[in-house]
């Protein structure tokens, strides 16, 4: 008698559903190194980088100063004419993108207008709810189609902000759990979710700030990053356990509840690199992972998630210093690669040319 794998999907092979070609796919299905470097610039220490709509970037460069870049090409097209005024953690644009979001170190916030690029307001740091000393930084995220966003420290308190007040709207905490490293919301807003350091990933009601669900990564490691299909009916998260485990998630939006699709699948970098961040292509065929080599430096590498054969490596050094963020853009034409003091655009179309 058969035995029925728990975290396979009822139909079998879960990617059933889908086809198994891709008809105007960029990435070929052969070994080879399509990556062209297109181009490649300075920013801040803490390297943090926004992306709006495949179309324009926003970076805090050396100087301070935050700069509105062309996502493809790298040209410049607008400098704010005032700095943040503290170490910038994360940049994040907002769902419309009217706001610049920039989240410090230890909490601080401003924000940009992006019609002039003034700054618009700035907040001191704030006391985060919790009393432990939770005032680093986690993450920051905007709710879809708000101008509100949350902030999160890393032990688990967070703060809701209206942007065009900077007014706290909301705060709560999840009282006893630490190690907070990453958030996102759910793609209708109704829900938060947190990912930790043991793996395990929280749900909360944006309204309330209750929890509603958690789930288990089943020793997989920290849970690095989010990333939603585009009809948000799935997850993929990327954990770091030494090697990047990728797991797919089925996402219910009535119970916000996650199950999932497979037994998890590492991408194993190979041997002299260590894995540091990941990111999902947005179709969710491919897993872009950055990894650092002893021998070269910065390297990216690109694996199929239907079974985690390794479609390309691109063996040569990217950029100097340790990646810790990947972002897909122009239909998973390119990748920008950011590292603690710059960033790259990567081509996978074959035969371009910076």
């Amino acid at each position: 008698m058969g035995t029925t794998d728990p975290y396979e999907d009822e139909r079998g092979d879960p990617f059933d559903d889908e086809e198994d070609e891709c008809k105007d796919e960029v990435i070929p299905s052969i070994e080879g190194f399509p990556f062209r470097v297109m181009w490649t610039q300075p920013i801040a220490p803490g390297g943090s980088v926004a992306l709006l709509r495949d179309e324009l970037i926003a970076s805090v460069s050396e100087s301070g100063n935050l700069v509105f870049r062309e996502a493809t090409a790298g040209h410049v097209l607008q400098t704010a004419p005032r700095a943040p005024g503290f170490p910038v953690a994360q940049l994040d644009f907002s769902p419309d993108g009217t706001f610049v979001l920039a989240t410090g170190t230890q909490c601080e916030i401003a924000l940009w207008h992006r019609a002039d690029a003034k700054q618009c307001s700035v907040w001191a740091p704030y006391a985060p709810v919790t009393s432990g000393g939770g005032g680093a930084f986690a993450s920051a995220c905007w709710r879809p189609r708000t101008n509100t966003f949350v902030v999160a420290t890393r032990a688990s308190s967070f703060t809701v902000f209206e942007a065009s007040t900077l007014r706290r709207v909301q705060s709560f905490e999840c009282m006893g759990v630490a190690n907070l490293l990453s958030i996102a919301y759910s793609p209708s807003g109704c829900y938060l979710l947190g990912g930790y350091a043991s793996g395990v990933i929280r749900v909360w009601d944006s309204a309330s700030g209750g929890l509603i669900s958690t789930a288990d990564t089943m020793g997989c490691g920290n849970a690095m990053s989010f990333t939603w299909t585009p009809d948000g009916g799935y997850l993929y998260t990327a954990q770091d356990a030494g090697d990047v485990v990728f797991i797919r998630w089925k996402w219910t939006e009535v119970d916000a509840s996650l199950r999932t699709m497979w037994i998890p699948r590492k991408a194993a970098p190979p041997p002299g690199s260590r894995a540091t961040c990941a990111a999902a292509s947005s179709d969710g065929r491919h897993l872009a992972v950055a990894m650092v080599d002893t021998r070269v430096g910065t390297k990216v590498g690109l694996w199929r998630t239907t079974d985690m054969t390794r479609a390309y490596a691109y063996d040569s050094a990217i950029t100097a210093g340790k990646p810790h963020k990947l972002i897909w853009l122009s239909h998973d034409r390119y990748l920008l690669c950011v590292t603690q003091t710059n960033v790259s655009c990567v081509s996978l179309v074959v035969g371009e040319t910076a």
